[in-house]
């Protein structure tokens, strides 16, 4: 059990810089699910992520507080805690508590004594999903993602299983609607059964649903062995298309590519095999990391938040008011200040899903951010 810290740094959701939550070199990096157990009580299964050696689970204390939408004072909040088990550097850990009222937040807010700083992290009651699934049928899932395996849930529940391509996201200055993409058709059902073991193979989409009427679901993306990282050369291509010209990705968009090509453009663009070698790592680093932090129905990367983080890194700040998101650039030697700002879109497959609102403005930044992370200014 851990012992709860009542004392806050900050006095509301709306002061909080959350940065933190997308910077690879935060001190951790945590995930969650939360999951109703009873219709007055729900269960929050959590994964903590310790990026320093030198730091174990002992220098974290919790408290949960609610508040009265993001401006709203905080107020602590009676809980339970459990300690579930370790894989590696991570920790998975369970908070439940009664459930609160729709017009507010829940907040877990984790303190490191190894640091002295104060983490925040947000639940809606939009977030709270029906039911929940156990990865190899014993570790609880706190990603939107899983590699092939065997599952359980602790109810009896249908699988829609979605074999789709979704789209990149469209630049940050396109106003246009996307083109319109091909309806999506179920391509198999799954029976799972209360705590009986099952097994999902092919990579894609599933949406577990308690029944085909149910308002709400779980959706699992089922990635490769390599996810978040890319690896093979379509994996490696496909990222490309938010940095290159239009003659340059014709090269890349057709059927059959080598690596040849693939390595020519890197040359081509950088004039130098060194300079290759950083951006390269720059990229696809920011890549992978789109994919670890945005992943929700489709890959990280090809989300909207995925696309401005590719690009321009990891936001200097980031504001959350209700279901809206903003994030702050700040002016460099090489870029000006620029701010995006990204409204929440919750349907049944994903309810943390965020678009942005898009606007020709940005078309000037939009090119200076690529040319300089091109030409290896940043």
């Amino acid at each position: 059990m851990f012992s709860g810290l009542c004392v806050s740094a900050q006095s509301s959701l709306e002061k909080v810089n959350f940065a933190y939550q997308y910077d690879p070199q935060s001190e951790i990096f945590f995930t969650y699910k939360a999951y109703s157990t009873d219709s007055d009580s729900i269960a929050l299964i959590t994964s903590l992520f310790i990026n320093d050696d030198n730091s174990t689970i002992e220098n974290y204390k919790f408290q949960l507080k609610t508040s009265l939408g993001y401006a709203g004072m905080f107020q602590p909040v009676v809980f339970d805690s459990l300690y579930i088990g370790t894989r590696g550097n991570s920790h998975f850990l369970k908070f439940s508590t009664l459930k609160w009222p729709n017009n507010q937040v829940l907040t877990l807010e984790i303190e490191s004594t190894f640091s002295g700083i104060k983490y925040y992290y947000e639940i809606q009651p939009v977030e709270i999903m029906p039911f929940k699934v156990l990865e190899g049928g014993q570790v609880p899932l706190t990603n939107s993602w899983v590699r092939a395996g065997s599952f359980k849930t602790n109810t009896d529940a249908i699988g829609l299983y979605y074999d789709y391509y979704f789209e990149p996201a469209l630049p940050p200055m396109v106003t246009r609607s996307p083109n319109p993409q091909k309806e999506m058709t179920v391509n198999a059902e799954i029976n799972a059964g209360n705590n009986q073991s099952f097994s999902i193979t092919d990579e894609g989409l599933y949406l577990f649903q308690k029944d085909s009427l149910a308002k709400n679901a779980v959706p699992i993306l089922l990635a490769d062995k390599y996810f978040p990282k890319p690896a093979t050369l379509n994996q490696l291509i496909d990222p490309l298309v938010y940095i290159t010209q239009r003659e340059e990705w014709e090269v890349f968009d057709k059927d059959s590519v080598s690596k040849r090509e693939f390595d020519r453009f890197w040359l081509d663009i950088t004039r130098s095999a060194d300079r290759a070698k950083k951006v390269i790592k720059t990229y696809y680093d920011r890549i992978e990391e789109a994919n670890q932090f945005f992943t929700t129905y489709k890959e990280g990367r090809k989300t909207d938040m995925g696309m401005i983080y590719a690009v321009f890194g990891v936001p200097d700040r980031v504001i959350r008011k209700a279901d809206k998101e903003t994030w702050y650039y700040n002016a460099s030697s090489v870029s000006q200040s620029i701010d995006f700002e990204f409204i929440r879109v919750n349907s049944i497959f994903s309810n943390k899903h965020y678009a942005l609102i898009r606007d020709r403005r940005y078309s000037t930044t939009w090119y200076q951010a690529i040319n300089n992370l091109r030409k290896v200014r940043y």
